[in-house]
């Protein structure tokens, strides 16, 4: 039977990082995501080691967000990733989240978006798909843009 959970992606996050921590539990927290596939590490061990840690196919998890986006865009709609969460440095959240948002996924982004307002009024113009900020805290049952 399949899952009416949201397939999850990850670009950064990895057993490295705490805020990969984070949002690891918060996707889990309602039981409402699924996480699937994605780069979680520019450090193919970090990479493979995260990967292996949540127990996904390798076959999902990717070298670098350019791959992961093309080739998880060629996936049937009942498997691909519908969502990637961004957990990368700042500098890279808006050409990150600007590629997923083109190929048609949605985007939960770390704060901050973009490091520019011309940047940040980009986004704006994607159409078909939702992108939100992570929020720190909890507020009104809704944790890091998950609930």
């Amino acid at each position: 039977m399949p899952s009416n959970k949201i397939k999850l992606g990850f670009v950064g996050g990895g057993n490295d990082s705490l805020i990969g921590v984070l949002h690891k539990v918060a996707a889990v927290m309602f039981d409402r995501y699924e996480i699937v596939g994605g780069v979680f590490s520019s450090n193919s061990k970090i990479n493979i080691s995260t990967a292996n840690d949540l127990g996904l196919d390798l076959s999902r998890v990717y070298n670098n967000y350019g791959e992961m986006a093309e080739l998880e865009s060629k996936l049937d709609s009942n498997v691909k990733i519908e969502a990637v969460c961004i957990l990368t440095p700042n500098f890279l959240h808006f050409p990150m989240a600007k590629t997923f948002l083109m190929n048609g996924f949605h985007v939960i982004c770390e704060k901050p978006l973009s490091v520019t307002v011309e940047r940040w009024q980009e986004y704006v113009v994607q159409a078909n798909t939702l992108l939100q900020q992570a929020k720190s805290q909890q507020q009104e049952g809704d944790w890091a843009g998950y609930g």
